[in-house]
C-alpha cells in the first residue's frame, strides 16, 4: 500500500531557496520582513536604511527562483509574469519589484526591475492591451539591474513615494509664487515681493526627493539651471544695483550686443541689468512646471529607453 505523502513541487523549492538568498545581496543595515501568505502577492518587504536610520521608504518584492544560467552579456532576462499578478501589482502603493534569483550562483546576487515603472513606461507602450492577455505578459528584466552593486539604485526607487509627494508640494509652492507677482509687471516689483519670491525658492530647495537625491537627474537639472539662479537673480535684486557683467551672467542671462555696447568698466546699465536680472526671475514659475511635465512623460522617458538604454525601472 502506497503511503500519501506530501510533497513539494521543486518550483516551489526554488522559490524558497531564493528568498534565502536575496537577503544576502542586500547591505546588512537594510532590514527585510517574509510575507506569510504568499499566492500571487508580496514575497518580502525591504525597509530602506541610510547611516542606521530608517528612510522610511520601502520596497516590496516578488521572488522567482531559477536553475537557469542566465548570461550576463544579454541586456535583458525574459520571464513571463501572470496577468492577475501585474494587475494586482499596478495598483500597489509601494514600489514592487519583480525580483529574478538564480539559486545556484556561488556568490548570492539577482536581478530585478520596478513593476510599475515598467508597466508605465513600457508595457503601456509596447503592448497598451496587455490587460486582455489570458495568461501571462512577458517581462524584460534588463541585465544591468543586478544585486549587489546597485544599492543607489534601489534607495532612489524606494523614494518614488516621497518624491511624488514632494512633486505635489512643488506644485502648491509655485502657485504662490505666481501669487507674488500676479497683478503687478514685472518693472513694479517691490523687494517685498522679491524677498517672498527667494523665501520660497529656499523653501522649494528643501524638498529633499526632488533637489536633494542625487539619481534623480530631473531634480538635479531644475536644482542647477532654474532654481539656484533664480535664488542668485533674487538676491541681487535685493542688493540693488550696479551689477558686473558676472553678475548677470552668474543667473543664466546672456547680455545682447546692445547691451555689451552699454557696458562702462565691466558694469551693465542699470536698467538693462535689472530688467535681464528679473527675466530670470519671472520665468522660474514656467520652467518648473514645464520640467514636472517632462520628468512623468512616459512617451519620452520610453523614447530614452530605447535609444540610449536608460531608464528608472
Amino acid at each position: 500500500m502506497e503511503k500519501d505523502n506530501k510533497c513539494r513541487p521543486r518550483s516551489h523549492e526554488i522559490d524558497t531557496a531564493a528568498r534565502r538568498k536575496v537577503p544576502t545581496a542586500l547591505p546588512d543595515a537594510w532590514e527585510h520582513r517574509e510575507s506569510t501568505g504568499r499566492d500571487y502577492g508580496i514575497d518580502m518587504t525591504i525597509e530602506i536604511f541610510k547611516e542606521g536610520c530608517s528612510t522610511g521608504n520601502q520596497l516590496e518584492l516578488q521572488i522567482k527562483g531559477t536553475e537557469k544560467l542566465i548570461d550576463d552579456k544579454e541586456d535583458v532576462y525574459d520571464f513571463d509574469m501572470p496577468v492577475k499578478s501585474l494587475r494586482y501589482i499596478e495598483n500597489h502603493h509601494y514600489p514592487v519589484l519583480l525580483v529574478i534569483c538564480p539559486v545556484n550562483r556561488p556568490t548570492p546576487m539577482f536581478y530585478y526591475v520596478w513593476l510599475q515603472d515598467y508597466i508605465q513606461v513600457v508595457l503601456e507602450k509596447e503592448n497598451p492591451e496587455w490587460r486582455l492577455n489570458r495568461s501571462t505578459v512577458r517581462i524584460k528584466v534588463p541585465i544591468q539591474n543586478s544585486m549587489p552593486g546597485n544599492e543607489k539604485h534601489l534607495s532612489y526607487i524606494a523614494n518614488h513615494l516621497r518624491r511624488v509627494s514632494d512633486w505635489k508640494r512643488l506644485g502648491a509652492i509655485l502657485h504662490e509664487f505666481k501669487q507674488v507677482f500676479w497683478s503687478n509687471d514685472v518693472g513694479d516689483w517691490s523687494k517685498a515681493e522679491i524677498a517672498e519670491a527667494k523665501r520660497l525658492l529656499e523653501k522649494a530647495l528643501e524638498l529633499d526627493a526632488i533637489f536633494g537625491d542625487p539619481p534623480y537627474a530631473p531634480g538635479q537639472l531644475q536644482k542647477i539651471i532654474t532654481i539656484d539662479p533664480a535664488i542668485k537673480a533674487a538676491e541681487l535684486l535685493l542688493r540693488g544695483g550696479p551689477f558686473t557683467v558676472e553678475e548677470v551672467r552668474s543667473v543664466g542671462t546672456e547680455l545682447t550686443d546692445d547691451a555689451l555696447r552699454l557696458m562702462n568698466d565691466e558694469t551693465v546699465e542699470l536698467d538693462i541689468a535689472e530688467m535681464s536680472i528679473k527675466f530670470v526671475l519671472s520665468h522660474t514659475e514656467n520652467r518648473l512646471s514645464s520640467a514636472l511635465s517632462t520628468a512623468n512623460d512616459n512617451s519620452l522617458k520610453y523614447l530614452v529607453w530605447k535609444q540610449r538604454g536608460e531608464h528608472d525601472f
